[in-house]
């Protein structure tokens, strides 16, 4: 290969390149593909910031509807359920709602928490 013909070669490779780039640019501006994806990076913080509202860590779930709720809340914003104080857990009762465990049931009868035994 003689040194005009490597010179062409290198030439036309870098006109294609260049072609290519811009063609590349008027492409992805016709079909609006940045647009797309500003618009789609948006759209997945908007529901990230919808799921940490719906579900933040200081909640806790309403034993009638399962609902996030503030656990000092006196009822439900989701049901209207009426909370009551659970009373102090002891070893027979259950320590989510209080409910006195029945002899040979592994889950509480009102809220369905497995019952723990100690060794």
């Amino acid at each position: 290969m003689t040194d005009a013909a490597l010179g062409t070669l290198v030439i036309a490779a870098g006109v294609c390149l260049v072609a290519f780039l811009v063609l590349r640019s008027v492409l992805l501006w016709y079909w609006k593909v940045d647009r797309i994806v500003e618009l789609l990076e948006q759209q997945s913080a908007l529901l990230q910031k919808l799921c940490n509202m719906r579900d933040p860590a200081n909640k806790t779930r309403c034993s009638a509807c399962h609902g996030a709720i503030d656990p000092n809340a006196p009822k439900c914003q989701h049901c209207g359920e009426a909370f009551n104080s659970p009373p102090a857990p002891t070893s027979n009762n259950c320590s989510n709602c209080g409910t006195p465990w029945q002899s040979g049931v592994a889950t509480c009868p009102n809220c369905g928490r497995i019952r723990l035994l100690k060794r």
